[in-house]
């Protein structure tokens, strides 16, 4: 295996990767290939710390490799869905960050009591584990809160502050912010050691925006500049959202599956598929 990518497994993932190791990758040619169709779009949360926005976030989901999990959090970014079950939008925007500990994480997705307690996915109240083929092994690593035991996934989600590896085969890890590290900095200082923010945390603004759109941006805003010069390639970068202008985009990988998953893959957890089949049946 190339020592980059090992280096890059071992890094970002903390996976130990022998040097005669074989690992199936899928590489992301560019957007307009079949493999990178789901990376055709981005997924964002615009925070305000008080009544101070202080930036948008952009994350990547590892959607290849967990789709159940990123489609939940994608519908919920965008509200797609409508209402919940307690009447109320199956959406984070103008929901709160409600437990932050420095050094520990970021918590917030619950857009029914804003505290935690009542989450709601997109399928249900709650949707299995996906598959733990992620470590939060780094800070802005994204995630599934659940409700404190096994399959309890819903939409709360936390941000690790830090490597927070004793999380591993707990938590869902399904995606890393790609973009905005500086707005996880100023959420990281309103936080407390209990958890009780100093100042309210907002997401005003969350949704879901079209790569191929923001490029098309990007060249609009450098007209005039010559084509490959570093002030085109910076701001190229900045327009589209790119943190650093020296990533080639075709030099980009996933993370390599490390589990099968069933062809027929329910995300509601078995126990209450059974017990919502024995109702039904019985109605008969």
């Amino acid at each position: 295996m190339p020592l980059k990518l090992r280096e890059w497994l071992q890094n970002d993932f903390g996976i130990p990767v022998a040097a005669s190791s074989t690992v199936t990758v899928f590489a992301l040619a560019n957007v307009s290939s079949n493999t990178a169709k789901q990376s055709s779009s981005v997924r964002y949360f615009d925070v305000a710390v008080g009544d101070v926005g202080v930036g948008r976030m952009i994350f990547r989901l590892f959607d290849d490799v967990l789709p159940v999990t990123c489609e939940n959090f994608r519908a919920l970014c965008t509200g797609e869905t409508g209402l919940g079950y307690w009447l109320r939008p199956r959406w984070y925007q103008n929901t709160r960050m409600y437990r932050i500990i420095p050094g520990f994480m970021c918590q917030g997705g619950d857009f029914n009591f804003g505290n935690g307690g009542m989450g709601e996915s997109i399928y249900g109240q709650f949707m299995r584990n996906e598959r733990f083929a992620f470590s939060h092994s780094k800070r802005g690593v994204l995630s599934m809160a659940d409700a404190g035991w096994e399959h309890s996934n819903n939409s709360n989600f936390f941000i690790t502050f830090g490597p927070q590896k004793h999380l591993d085969s707990k938590h869902v890890a399904f995606g890393a912010i790609e973009h905005g590290m500086e707005v996880l900095d100023a959420i990281e200082k309103v936080g407390t050691i209990g958890g009780k923010p100093k100042r309210p945390v907002i997401i005003h603004k969350s949704g879901e925006l079209n790569v191929d759109l923001l490029r098309r941006e990007a060249i609009e805003a450098n007209e005039g500049l010559p084509l490959g010069s570093e002030e085109y390639v910076e701001r190229s970068a900045d327009s589209w959202g790119n943190p650093d202008p020296e990533i080639d985009d075709d030099d980009v990988y996933c993370m390599p599956e490390r589990l099968t998953m069933p062809d027929q893959y329910s995300p509601v957890p078995d126990h209450l598929f059974r017990r919502a089949k024995a109702q039904w049946d019985n109605q008969l």
